[in-house]
């Protein structure tokens, strides 16, 4: 609904986030320097996260375990059946060229042409078939929660802002099926880049990747008391 010509949702307060470690399984998904594998990557940084976001009194689940693949349409649909206030998906990007730091993505049809390339290597798909998603985002569940879902991308993009990187700091907005059919605020993480020798050990070393957690659950953290506060 609109209130003073500002979109609102029915989001009051969040309890239950469901967290996605991307691919897994029989995907690996990226695979970097010294064949470290994506999945594997974003797994140890989703539990991170989870430990300390249930720290600070939220319930957590997650869409897979270490091991475990899940097709992309499961993983929305396990947030949907738990009736998650955030969806939230994270990944590791990959690149040829130099490239370091975080990206923080939410759903929405105004994807530049970079946007539309890495959403069809997380979908794996062609380019054109990521454009042909374009018509699902009729999803009126979807449209409601634009606002909020590029509202929390915001919060995780400050979040990170003081870590080295090379990437875009604004917000950006792509077709990522895994983001398809979320009921609720949904962005997806690329948390670094498999490519980039510090960006790995930023997530492989312990200390390292807690800290990188509590940043991002500090993202998360200023969305949810931003909710609670304009919606009480």
């Amino acid at each position: 609904t609109a209130s003073g010509g500002k979109m609102t949702t029915s989001l009051r307060r969040v309890k239950r986030i469901v967290l996605d470690p991307g691919h897994g399984g029989d995907d690996p998904g990226a695979i970097g320097l010294g064949g470290v594998h994506e999945a594997d990557l974003a797994y140890d940084l989703t539990v991170a996260v989870a430990s300390v976001l249930r720290s600070r009194g939220y319930q957590v689940l997650l869409t897979r375990g270490r091991s475990q693949g899940r097709t992309l349409r499961q993983r929305t649909e396990y947030a949907n059946r738990h009736q998650a206030d955030l969806f939230i998906s994270i990944h590791l990007n990959a690149a040829k060229r130099r490239a370091f730091g975080f990206e923080v993505y939410y759903l929405d049809v105004g994807a530049d042409r970079y946007a539309r390339r890495l959403a069809a290597r997380e979908n794996r798909q062609s380019e054109e078939e990521v454009d042909a998603l374009r018509f699902i985002l009729a999803d009126l569940a979807m449209k409601g929660n634009a606002v909020d879902s590029r509202q929390l991308a915001s919060e995780l993009t400050d979040a990170v802002t003081g870590f080295r990187t090379n990437r875009a700091k604004e917000v950006r907005s792509a077709l990522f099926a895994v983001l398809l059919g979320a009921r609720m605020p949904a962005v997806l993480i690329e948390a670094g880049f498999v490519t980039d020798k510090d960006d790995v050990n930023r997530v492989k070393t312990e200390k390292r990747r807690v800290a990188t957690a509590k940043h991002l659950a500090d993202g998360i953290d200023a969305f949810a008391k931003k909710m609670a506060e304009e919606r009480q």
